[in-house]
């Protein structure tokens, strides 16, 4: 078909983004017209319409030709026109013109529709406009009941108020008014007949009177306070004074009838058959009805008035328990001084005032409820009963013995067992009474030590049977328990000072304080030493007796004190304060020769009268355990040497004579002069001359010690160790020959001495204590084994030797004796206390 010209509809240019012109609805119904006749004339197959469908698509993308760029329609521009040429291009066109109806339609109806709704929001705003215009009518008419409900309201907050303080006011007018109107039922009260201290409403009475005293006392500025007060007064002085009379006249009464039913009894009934009596049964009845009373009095002790009324019911109900308690505890007081054993007598009077103690404690507190210091008084004047009846009978005692069991019994059995034991009970009155009785007797006790040290320690003379020694040892001086007679106690032979003064420890240790025992026991065993000391001399005029008894008799009981106060758990010292007046005689000498430095008249510190007239405190320091270790350690050392100076004596003095020989010899090769003769030349050095001398030492051991052993065992049987001095001197003079031999001889010379070995000698003393403890007689000269001796002959010797080069083979010495007792470090002495293993602190 020839090409055509269309105007392309204002739709299709949209594209470019312009804005669309209106539809021509005339050219639109022509080009339908056209394209169905198209359609008929020229008819495609289905084939031929995807073919064309399908080209479209892929020219559908193909750009535009370089001539065509610039000849595109302008979006909006209605003039421009589209060559149509192929049927493509008009069915393209075509269809755009129908789809540009479809959305010319839907706008139409999107725009009907939005007119609907905008005519339904027209009328939806009229009734809302009228809707505010009904609430604002209402929210004025609100406001309206509104403003008057609150006028209201305040009006009716206002009328409560003025209410409720008008009502308060009237109720505190009434209440003000109300203590005035009291005073007139309270008189009406007061002056009735039937009032009486034991109705229910007195005590009530009394407490309206107290407050109304209160309140006027508060409000003094209220018209007519004052009068109103006085009188409330008066009448409160009233009940106090019915109340006072009641209590005082019902204990007066009850007081009476329990003398008048008690009249005929017999004085000196012993509190404890009464306290079950008509009068503890009567008074405890009597607490039950006056105890509220008396706990309304209490509580009310604040108050003057009531304070003073309690202390008058305390001194009135004191009063007559005195009266009835004080004839009866004197009399049961009396009655128990008579008792003639002083322990039993305080024993029965501590219990009898502790009974009444306890009984009147609960008495007291069946009446009231709180302590008062009138209690403590009236249980005091009973104990004063007991104290003011015993104490002469105890201070005029001069018994040790029965004033340390007092002590003992005060302590223990009162204090502990019966008055800190039940302290609630009311025995805080008798415990300052027992304090004061148990300090009497250890002030007695204490001088009756010092007298006793003085007189049968200190100044004790010694009989002729005291220092009977060695006869007094011995067994026949003592029962043979195969006989049938007892045997005599183990401190039978002690010295009687020793004795005396163990004992008199022993009993002092737990009865008075440790200080002032310390002073007591230091002073007893100094007098004790010094009492053995002098009786130790008294020994050798004895006929039987000899040095070594006397010496062997101050070490037995030098040993024996040690043991015995070393388990005393003190000191043994104590300062001592003296008054020095030495300086004085000099200082009144310069005085009267004008040599004083000061002035006599000058009323100061360097006045020298003053000065010579003014005693000097020096503090001297006792320790007497060091003094007895110091003459123990004395007598030991004199006994040792006694009886090992004559066994001893050549020896020493060979060493002696040889050490002086050496020293000379020596001196002289200082000097340059000639070598002198050796020493093992000399006639006295010569080894068999020590050979010789070594053989009479051994005999004299044999010979002598074995008695002498026996003698120190019938002394001090259980005291072996005290052989360690004795082997001790024996092996130091040993060791000096031996050293001498060693040092000073030619090895030859020394071969031929064989030095008896102190090991050997040691067992040997052993030996022959073990013999002596089987034969204790003194006297007896016992045999013994023979030890091992040096013969004549330098060649042949049985003697072991103390040099390693000797071939003899040296026996091995037994074990050292080491008994379980203690050992004292000064004389290496065993020590044995007799101590009751029961009371370990406190010696026999």
């Amino acid at each position: 078909p020839a090409p055509a010209t269309f105007t392309p509809s204002p739709y299709t240019s949209g594209a470019a983004g312009a804005a669309r012109a209106p539809v021509d609805r005339g050219a639109t119904q022509n080009a339908a017209t056209i394209v169905q006749r198209w359609e008929k004339s020229a008819e495609l197959t289905t084939k031929q319409v995807d073919i064309i469908s399908h080209l479209s698509k892929l020219v559908a993308d193909r750009p535009m030709p370089e001539g065509l760029e610039n000849s595109t329609p302008q979006s909006g521009d209605v003039t421009s026109h589209v060559d149509m040429v192929t049927p493509q291009q008009f069915y393209h066109w075509y269809l755009s013109l129908e789809e540009g109806e479809s959305q010319e339609e839907a706008y139409t109806s999107v725009t009907d529709e939005m007119k609907t709704y905008r005519k339904w929001c027209n009328q939806l705003l009229e009734h809302t406009e009228a809707a505010l215009s009904y609430l604002k009518e209402i929210s004025v008419a609100h406001e309206t009941v509104n403003s008057k409900t609150g006028a209201l309201h305040q009006a009716c907050q206002t009328l409560l108020g003025q209410e409720a303080r008008l009502v308060g006011l009237a109720t505190h007018i009434a209440e003000r008014l109300d203590i005035f109107n009291e005073l007139e039922r309270m008189t009406r009260r007061f002056n009735s007949q039937a009032l009486t201290v034991v109705d229910d409403t007195f005590m009530p009475l009394i407490a309206r009177l107290d407050e109304c005293i209160k309140f006027l006392e508060t409000n003094s500025h209220y018209k007519e306070s004052p009068t109103y007060l006085i009188k409330f007064r008066l009448l409160h002085n009233r009940g106090l004074t019915l109340l006072k009379n009641h209590i005082v006249g019902t204990l007066k009464t009850t007081t009476t009838q329990i003398l008048t039913a008690s009249a005929t009894q017999p004085t000196g009934t012993p509190l404890d058959e009464d306290a079950g009596s008509m009068q503890y049964i009567r008074f405890k009845a009597l607490g039950a009805k006056l105890r509220p009373l008396c706990r309304e009095l209490e509580n009310r002790a604040s108050i003057k008035e009531y304070g003073a009324l309690l202390q008058d019911c305390h001194a009135i109900y004191f009063q007559q328990r005195s009266i009835l308690l004080s004839p009866r505890v004197y009399a049961t007081v009396f009655e128990i001084g008579k008792i003639p054993d002083l322990a039993s007598m305080i024993r029965a009077g501590c219990s009898h005032i502790i009974d009444v103690c306890k009984q009147e404690h609960q008495l007291y507190y069946d009446f009231f409820e709180r302590p008062t210091p009138g209690l403590r008084a009236f249980l005091e004047e009973f104990s004063g009963m007991l104290y003011e009846t015993v104490r002469p009978m105890y201070l005029h005692n001069k018994q040790l013995d029965l004033l340390c069991s007092l002590v003992d019994i005060l302590r223990t059995e009162i204090l502990e067992d019966k008055v800190q034991a039940k302290s609630k009970a009311g025995l805080g009155a008798f415990k300052p009474i027992v304090h004061r009785m148990l300090q009497d007797i250890q002030e007695r006790l204490i001088y009756l030590a010092q007298m006793y040290i003085r007189d049968e320690i200190f100044s004790y003379t010694p009989t002729r049977d005291d220092v009977d020694y060695p006869a007094k040892l011995s067994p026949t001086a003592q029962a043979n328990p195969s006989e049938g007679a007892p045997m005599r106690p183990l401190y039978s032979t002690w010295f009687p000072t020793l004795q005396r003064t163990l004992m008199c420890l022993s009993k002092l240790y737990l009865t008075v304080d440790t200080r002032i025992f310390e002073g007591l026991a230091s002073e007893a065993v100094e007098s004790c030493i010094d009492s053995l000391v002098r009786s130790s001399r008294m020994v050798l005029s004895n006929g039987t007796a000899t040095q070594l008894d006397a010496q062997l008799f101050l070490v037995k009981h030098l040993v024996i004190l040690q043991e015995q106060i070393a388990p005393f758990d003190i000191s043994f010292s104590f300062t001592e304060k003296r008054v020095d007046f030495t300086h004085m005689k000099g200082a009144m000498q310069k005085i009267l020769t004008g040599q004083a430095q000061g002035s006599l008249f000058s009323f100061n510190a360097r006045n020298p009268i003053l000065t010579a007239t003014t005693p000097r405190i020096t503090d001297n320091q006792l320790d007497a355990r060091k003094t007895l270790d110091t003459e123990l350690k004395s007598a030991v050392t004199g006994f040792v040497t006694n009886i090992t100076q004559k066994p001893l004596e050549p020896l020493l003095a060979f060493l002696t004579k040889a050490n002086a020989f050496l020293n000379t010899q020596k001196a002289r090769a200082t000097a340059g002069s000639g070598a002198d003769t050796p020493l093992w030349e000399q006639t006295w050095g010569k080894p068999e001359t020590i050979v010789a001398m070594l053989a009479d030492l051994v005999s004299a051991l044999e010979s002598q010690l074995p008695p002498l052993l026996g003698r120190m065992h019938l002394y001090l049987p259980t005291h072996p160790r005290l052989l360690q001095p004795l082997k001790q001197a024996i092996r130091e003079a040993l060791d000096q020959l031996a050293t001498m031999l060693a040092k000073h001889y030619p090895a030859h010379e020394a071969a031929r001495v064989r030095v008896p070995h102190p090991d050997h000698l040691s067992l040997m003393i052993d030996t022959w204590w073990s013999l002596a403890d089987k034969q204790p007689t003194a006297t007896s000269s016992s045999s013994s084994p023979p030890i091992p001796s040096s013969s004549s002959s330098s060649s042949s010797t049985s003697l072991p030797s103390l040099f390693p080069q000797q071939p003899t083979v040296t026996p091995t010495p037994p074990p050292a004796y080491t008994p379980s007792t203690t050992t004292h470090p000064s004389t290496d002495i065993q020590q044995t206390s007799i101590v009751d293993p029961s009371r370990p602190s406190e010696p026999v």
